[in-house]
C-alpha cells in the first residue's frame, strides 16, 4: 500500500483522477528491475544497506514520488529477520561497564589488548560485539525473504495500489456489475465475506443482468477505521477479475471532497490467484471441529445466492445439510456489521429460506443492538451470540431447533 505522501493523482473540478503508469514504459521497467534486484540477496543485506542503495535509484529518477512508491511496494513484499532473543540493552550496559573498568586500569598498547581484557571470561559478549551490538535497531535487520516479481508486475501492482490507497479515504463504495458470470459473482461474494466488509447487494436490472454492490467505507465507521480501510482496499483487486464493472465513491482528502469513478477500461490487473484454495484458519478449524462433533449435520460445499423480496441478495457464510436432506443457511455478523444486522432482523422475518444468524458479542454490547436483539422474535428463535467464531455445539443445537 502507498502512503499518503506517495499518492499521485490529478484534480479535475470535483473529481480525482489517479495518475497510472504505463506498464511498457522502458524507463520505469528499468527502475523497477533495479529496485527488485536489491532484494535478491538474502541473509547478509541489512535494511539500512538496502535503503541506501535504493535511494541512489530513487533520487536519480525524474519522478521521485513515483520511485518512492515503487520502492515502498518492494518493501511490503519483504520479510526481515527479527532481533535475536537477547536483551540488547542489558548486554550493551554490561559491555560499557566492562569497558570502563578496563580503561581505568591504564593505557593498552593495542586495541586487541584492550578488547581481550574487556571480554575476558565473557564468552556471551564476544559474538555480540562482532555482529549484533545494535542488532535490535530496525536498520540492522537482515533481509530474510522477498516475494519476487517481474518489473512489469511491479508496475501493475503500483497502479492497483494507487486505487487501494485512495479507497482508505472513502465513506461508501458503489460497484455496478453487468452480466457477471455466476462463478465470478460467487467468488466476489466470498471475498466480501473473507474481508468481513459491510455490503448491500441488489439485483438492479434483471433484463440487463446488472448487480449493484454498496460497501461501507472506513470513514463511515466510528472505530477501528484503519483496519477496516485496509480490508476494503484489500478487496479491490478481487473486483478486477470481473469483465464489466464500474466503481464510484466519494473521497475526503485534506478536508476536501472528491469523486472517484473507474471501470474496466482502466485495464488494471489483479494479482489475486486461486482464492478458493485458501481457507482462513478460523473457518478451517470450525469445519474440522464440526465434522468431528456433529453426527446429524454436515457443511455443504457451495452456499447459494438468496434473493430477498426487495431484490437484495445475501450470500450466507455457511450452509448445512442433515441426514434427512434439510438445508439451513448461516449468516454471521461481526463487529462492523451492526447497521446491516438491524436491517436483516426485519428482512428475515418474511424470508422463506431456512436461515439462522450469529452475532459477535462485540456488536451486541451496544445498547441499541442489545435491545433490538432482545425484542426480535426472529433472533430469539434463530439467533445466537458468539465470540470471534461460533461454537459447534451452539450451531448444532440451533440447527436442530429450526428443522423441528
Amino acid at each position: 500500500m502507498l502512503t499518503k505522501d506517495q499518492l499521485r493523482y490529478r484534480r479535475q473540478k470535483d473529481r480525482v483522477i489517479p495518475q497510472f503508469v504505463q506498464e511498457d514504459d522502458q524507463s520505469l521497467l528499468i527502475l523497477a528491475e533495479q529496485l527488485i534486484q536489491l532484494f535478491q540477496i538474502t541473509g547478509t543485506l541489512t535494511r539500512q544497506l538496502i535503503d541506501e542503495q535504493a535511494m541512489i535509484f530513487v533520487n536519480a529518477h525524474k519522478d521521485i514520488k513515483l520511485a518512492k512508491g515503487l520502492y515502498k511496494l518492494c518493501l511490503d513484499r519483504t520479510e526481515f529477520t527479527p532481533a535475536q532473543d537477547v536483551n540488547f540493552v542489558e548486554y550493551r550496559s554490561e559491555l560499557f561497564e566492562l569497558s570502563a573498568q578496563a580503561l581505568r586500569k591504564g593505557v593498552f598498547e593495542t586495541y586487541l589488548d584492550y578488547r581481550n581484557d574487556t571480554l575476558k571470561g565473557k564468552k556471551h559478549l564476544e559474538q555480540f560485539v562482532v555482529d549484533d551490538f545494535y542488532g535490535d535497531l530496525p536498520y540492522n535487520d537482515r533481509l530474510l525473504k522477498f516475494k519476487s516479481l517481474s518489473a512489469q508486475q511491479l508496475l501493475q501492482r503500483y497502479n492497483v495500489s494507487l486505487v487501494q490507497s485512495l479507497l482508505l479515504y472513502t465513506s461508501e463504495l458503489k460497484i455496478t456489475l453487468t452480466e457477471p458470470d455466476p462463478s465470478q459473482l460467487r467468488r466476489l461474494f466470498k471475498y466480501l465475506k473473507f474481508f468481513r466488509l459491510l455490503s448491500t447487494i441488489r439485483r438492479k436490472n434483471i433484463k440487463q443482468g446488472k448487480f449493484e454492490l454498496t460497501i461501507d467505507g472506513p470513514l463511515s465507521l466510528f472505530s477501528q477505521t484503519q483496519k477496516y480501510g485496509l480490508q476494503l482496499a484489500s478487496f479491490f483487486p478481487a473486483l478486477l477479475s470481473c469483465p464489466q464493472w464500474k466503481l464510484q465513491c466519494r473521497l475526503k482528502i485534506n478536508q476536501d471532497y472528491f469523486g472517484l469513478n473507474l471501470d474496466q477500461k482502466t485495464a488494471l490487473v489483479s494479482h489475486y490467484r486461486h482464492f478458493t484454495t485458501y481457507v482462513p484458519e478460523e473457518i478451517s478449524m470450525f469445519h474440522k471441529l464440526f465434522k468431528e462433533k456433529s453426527t446429524e449435520w454436515e457443511i455443504v460445499g457451495q452456499t447459494p445466492f438468496i434473493f430477498l423480496a426487495n431484490q437484495e441478495i445475501i450470500f450466507p457464510d455457511l450452509s448445512f445439510q442433515n441426514t434427512k436432506g434439510d438445508i439451513v443457511h448461516l449468516e454471521l455478523f461481526h463487529r462492523w456489521h451492526s447497521g446491516q444486522m438491524l436491517k436483516r432482523l426485519e428482512q428475515f422475518t418474511s424470508c422463506e429460506e431456512s436461515l439462522i444468524i450469529g452475532v459477535d458479542r462485540a456488536v451486541s454490547k451496544d445498547k441499541i443492538i442489545a435491545n433490538a436483539l432482545g425484542e426480535s422474535t426472529f433472533f430469539q428463535d434463530r439467533g445466537f451470540e458468539f465470540r470471534d467464531f461460533p461454537g459447534v455445539a451452539t450451531v448444532s443445537k440451533l440447527l436442530n431447533k429450526v428443522v423441528k
